[in-house]
Parts: structure tokens; sequence; C-alpha cells
């Protein structure tokens, strides 16, 4: 999805659009509604979310040589929904935890495997982490890595 294509999709309802579009995320997703209780109000419990039940679940497909293409595909047309979000905080949460992970050498096979499978904004917000992660091979602070994604 493009930034200028209507969505409604805001940072709050993030959970609710990930188990519409990977309904097969349900169990973990209450796992972690489990140990959030009342606390899911807060914007934590998102950021949560997707480090706790999408990120595992896109890398364990993209570590699964016999993984279905189709699940693939859906799970990061739904990353590429995140990533070309207009609102930077939705745009962060599945860069931060989803590409920039992917764009360091450790998940070089996994990239390599997810590539054609992205969309146009998850591929070029991959480009911009891969230089990130490229710069001198050292871990560059959260900070910095929000500045610059919220910076394009």
């Amino acid at each position: 999805m493009s930034m200028q294509e209507p969505d409604n999709l805001s940072f709050a309802t993030v959970p609710v659009a990930m188990l519409n579009d990977l309904p097969e995320l349900r169990p973990s997703y209450l796992d972690v509604v489990a140990r959030y209780g009342e606390e899911q109000r807060e914007r934590t419990f998102v950021w949560a979310v997707i480090q706790e039940v999408l990120k595992p679940y896109v890398f364990s497909l993209l570590s699964n040589p016999t993984a279905e293409h189709t699940a693939i595909a859906r799970s990061l047309r739904f990353v590429d929904r995140l990533v070309g979000h207009p609102d930077p905080d939705v745009r962060a949460v599945a860069t931060v935890e989803i590409l920039y992970p992917l764009a360091t050498r450790q998940f070089r096979t996994q990239r390599e495997r997810a590539r054609p499978f992205m969309g146009n904004a998850t591929l070029e917000a991959l480009h911009g982490q891969e230089d990130l992660a490229a710069h001198g091979r050292r871990r560059v602070p959260l900070l910095q890595r929000i500045v610059q994604l919220l910076r394009r």
C-alpha cells in the first residue's frame, strides 16, 4: 500500500489488523494479551505484539525452506502495509522490529528469500536498513534507527 492510499489502520489497531490479515497468529497473540492485561491500552503493547508475535512468525517462515509461499507472501504483504503507512509510528514498529534485523548479515539467507515477496514500500525501507546495518558493522542505537526512518 502506498503512503497516499487511505487506510483505516492506525498505530492502536495494528494488532487487530494483524489478526485480520494473519488469523493463524491468534494463539500467540492471546499469550501476549494474557501477559499484558490492562496494559493493552499502552503503546508498548503494539510493540510487544509485533516483537513477540509477528516477528517470530515472519522469521520462522523465512528460515523454513519448506514454508508455503502463500504464507510468506501474506505475512510480507502485512509488513508492507505497515511499512508503507503514513503514520511514522506504524512504519517504525515494522521497520525496527522486522526490517532492521532482516537487513543484518545474520539474516542474509532469510532476506534473500523474502525479497521476491516484498512490496515496494518494504523494499525501499529495507534498502535504508541495509545501509544502517552496514555502517561499520556496528550496532546502531535504536534511537538513531528511528530518526533515520522518520526522515525518509
